[in-house]
């Protein structure tokens, strides 16, 4: 697995909070037998504030 931020939010505490989100979220399921593919790319947009 391998991820990045598409931008960033400007706050570092922020960045790394959405890339925890991601590692925290694993481990991911195989994909089915259908998917011939070795990878897969996806946007997750994430909406956060700080408390």
């Amino acid at each position: 697995m391998s991820r990045r931020l598409a931008g960033s939010s400007g706050s570092p505490a922020l960045d790394r909070a959405a890339l925890s989100i991601i590692e925290r979220a694993a481990p991911f399921p195989r994909f089915p037998p259908v998917m011939k593919q070795a990878q897969e790319t996806r946007s997750v947009p994430l909406h956060m504030r700080p408390r």
